[in-house]
Order: structure tokens, then C-alpha cells, then sequence
């Protein structure tokens, strides 16, 4: 049985680099069922087991003690499945990796 009301915690974007993610996208528009702004995943969709209100102090808490970085986009990759997936490969993961593992490890017991 499928979860309703799912929550994901995403990275996106502003100014030009947005603008940038959607003219690139414009060309594959006719392909795609449905239109998400560009971001980048850190957690994938989840339900609840807490109070959202609960979540959310927990990443504004993540947030505060996460230095910022800057990314290096490094070409246009995919990946096939039920959603075929075009996306702007990142050259230094690393960071992105660190804040993920932050997260999933903050988050744990509250979601599932």
C-alpha cells in the first residue's frame, strides 16, 4: 500500500543556475508527465512517524551546523527506470554525501 502525504528534503536552486535547469529542460518538456523544480535529493520521499513540526526543528538544527559549500556541476547524465532521468551531474559529492549522512542519521526513528 502506497504512503500518502510523503515528505523528500531537497537542495534547490535560485537566479541564474535555476534559470539555466529550466531552459536545458525546456527541450525535454514534451517527454515529461510532470514538472519538478530542479533540486538535488538528500532524502528520499518518507512518511512520518512524528509530528512534521518535529522534523522540521531537526533540519533547521542540521542546517545551522552545516557549513556552507559550493557545487561543481560536472555534465549531463541519467539514469533509466519507471522515470527516466536526465540530471546535471555534481563533480564534488562529497559535501552533499556529508549533509546526506547528517540528515538520514538526524532524522532516524522519525521517519520511515
Amino acid at each position: 500500500m502506497k504512503e500518502k502525504n510523503l515528505h523528500a528534503v531537497t537542495l534547490t536552486f535560485s537566479g541564474e543556475i535555476k534559470d539555466l535547469f529550466s531552459k536545458l529542460r525546456q527541450n525535454y518538456q514534451q517527454y515529461i508527465k510532470y514538472t519538478i523544480v530542479p533540486h538535488i535529493t538528500l532524502v528520499y520521499p518518507f512518511a512520518p512517524k512524528v509530528d512534521i513540526s518535529i522534523i522540521n526543528k531537526m533540519l533547521e538544527e542540521v542546517a545551522k551546523r552545516t557549513s556552507p559549500f559550493t557545487l561543481v556541476m560536472s555534465g549531463i547524465e541519467y539514469f533509466q527506470g519507471h522515470n527516466n532521468v536526465a540530471y546535471v551531474a555534481i563533480a564534488n559529492k562529497q559535501p552533499v554525501k556529508e549533509l546526506h549522512i547528517d540528515l538520514i542519521r538526524s532524522l532516524r526513528g522519525l521517519i520511515k
